[in-house]
């Protein structure tokens, strides 16, 4: 594992320098050196969709996710990392079985609720979106503003 996560924090650093197809040199060599480290499937998934390349992020975070390895954060991550793919190229009812796949294992993460809300909206769930908001202010998913 040594290795694979070597390779998955150079990637990470090669992805903000925006050294995309280094980045992603680096997320394949993690999962060929650990076949079962979830972030690096993540990572390329990620770096794959910010290349425009929808389909190899799709197959690349669905290949993670099916490995049942991850924890639920990183599940978290893949689902949030699927979402956004979705959006970017306009499959929006995936978008949202993503989203709302995201928000139940990380219901604490803000940055997954307004996506999660605006594809209800968006597909017409009115009804949904209000009730989502509804918990989440209930519950404090964006904490105490004062």
């Amino acid at each position: 594992r040594a290795l694979a996560t070597a390779h998955d924090l150079y990637g990470r650093i090669l992805l903000e320098n925006s050294s995309f197809e280094k980045a992603v040199q680096q997320f394949r060599r993690a999962i060929r050196a650990d076949d079962s480290f979830g972030s690096a499937y993540v990572n390329l998934g990620h770096v794959l969709r910010m290349l425009g390349n929808f389909d190899a992020s799709v197959e690349t975070l669905y290949t993670g996710l099916g490995l049942g390895s991850m924890e639920d954060l990183e599940r978290g991550r893949a689902w949030k990392e699927l979402a956004k793919t979705y959006t970017q190229s306009n499959a929006l009812t995936n978008a949202n079985t993503a989203y709302r796949e995201a928000y139940t294992l990380t219901p604490t993460d803000p940055s997954l609720l307004a996506p999660y809300v605006t594809t209800l909206v968006w597909l017409g769930d009115n009804a949904k979106a209000q009730e989502v908001m509804q918990k989440a202010v209930r519950e404090g998913a964006y904490g105490d503003p004062l």
